[in-house]
């Protein structure tokens, strides 16, 4: 019926994004990358009931997001009662697009790095 990544954080996470693309909705932490494509349009947004301090992390400021088990279970409910559509496109978050994406933007950080 769809796609459930209640995840603490993920910096892309491209599995809700596949399943969209090919039509099968997609629940995902509204928390971190993911924030950048659940758009309620085939990806829907758990919402967050709080965040944890990570432990043991280089970035110091560092936060795990908790989902909202309850949330969760009513998004998964309405799901499997309301049967939505994927309206979405995600064709841009294609593996190669991204690859592309991120090549581009360490290029341009090591240009004006180097000067």
């Amino acid at each position: 019926d769809c796609l459930v990544e209640p995840s603490r954080g993920e910096g892309q996470g491209m599995p809700p994004l596949q399943a969209a693309a090919c039509g099968v909705p997609s629940l995902v932490t509204g928390w971190s990358g993911m924030l950048d494509y659940a758009d309620g349009k085939g990806v829907y947004p758990i919402r967050v009931s709080g965040l944890v301090k990570v432990k043991d992390m280089t970035a110091h400021n560092a936060r795990w997001a908790e989902p909202d088990c309850d949330h969760l279970v009513e998004l998964m409910q309405w799901v499997v009662e309301e049967r939505p559509q994927v309206t979405g496109d995600y064709s841009r978050w294609s593996l190669r697009s991204m690859g592309a994406e991120f090549h581009r933007c360490i290029k341009q950080s090591w240009q004006r790095a180097t000067g």
